[in-house]
């Protein structure tokens, strides 16, 4: 029997999508204290700063990524290759800090596991270990200035994506139904988890870029700055992530989340660095 003060589904899916978000930001921000096996790959990573041919290739691959992404947002053979591209980020990532060998075993293992036994378990699994690998990598090598100018940028773009051009909700529409791994999905029904997602049985999607761009900054918060200013910035991430679930139910449709997380971001950021 459902309780009476029990939410209704939508919000549920919703915060379940909030509070993996929120685990996986917490988890970037404390990762690089961890005990982690020496790496003279990582310590270069970690100090260096970027370049300009650094950050030019990181807008240009986004750029270059949403435009093939529209284009081919049809055409099923897009899903086993966005998988193997999480893939390869996975294994050049733990390739730092584990043998090649591993590392290869374990990216193999969780792309074929996600094109195999397709569920929302496999491909939730591998969208969050792909971004989160993704993060790793970038965090040492982007300086928060720099990543500061990133949220705006993407915040312009989300805004422009989902108002204007409407470009972002089609690519996850068609993602969610030709079964792209370039979401986090929430089923209606918990008993469907182990399920290949299809529209008919998501409750919620959530773009891998709302959740990588707070990852990213995080990361390279507490990277640069210590814990408690990057606590004080997911502090921030979360008030914004929860008036965007505010947002959703008022208008009752896709919004742009990056905006109102990149001001929690920011906001909390600079308290953090005027506090710690």
């Amino acid at each position: 029997m459902e309780e009476k003060n029990q939410p209704p589904k939508s919000i549920k899916s919703l915060l379940i999508l909030e509070a993996l978000c929120f685990t996986v930001w917490l988890a970037s921000i404390f990762f690089f204290y961890l005990p982690l096996p020496e790496s003279t790959v990582a310590t270069a990573r970690l100090s260096g700063e970027q370049t300009s041919t650094d950050i030019l290739t990181i807008m240009l691959s986004v750029i270059l990524a949403l435009i093939l992404f529209y284009w081919l947002r049809r055409r099923r053979a897009l899903a086993p290759v966005v998988a193997v591209l999480f893939g390869i980020i996975i294994y050049n990532t733990l390739v730092i800090f584990v043998e090649p060998l591993v590392a290869l075993t374990v990216s193999i293992l969780l792309v074929y596991l996600e094109r195999s036994y397709r569920s929302f378990v496999s491909s939730n699994l591998l969208v969050i270990i792909g971004v989160f690998s993704a993060a790793i990598s970038f965090a040492g090598s982007f300086s928060v200035k720099f990543l500061l100018i990133l949220l705006g940028v993407f915040s312009l773009y989300d805004v422009v994506g989902v108002f204007f051009i409407k470009a972002i909700p089609k690519v996850a529409q068609n993602a969610a139904k030709i079964g792209i791994p370039l979401l986090l999905l929430v089923p209606k029904k918990a008993k469907d988890i182990f399920k290949v997602p299809t529209p008919g049985n998501i409750a919620s999607i959530m773009g891998t870029g709302d959740l990588f761009i707070p990852l990213l900054f995080l990361t390279a918060v507490s990277i640069q700055f210590g814990r408690p200013v990057a606590l004080v910035a997911f502090a921030g991430a979360v008030l914004g992530s929860l008036g965007n679930i505010i947002l959703v139910r008022k208008f009752k449709g896709g919004i742009p989340a990056i905006p109102l997380i990149a001001a929690g971001l920011v906001i909390g950021y600079g308290i953090g660095r005027l506090v710690f």
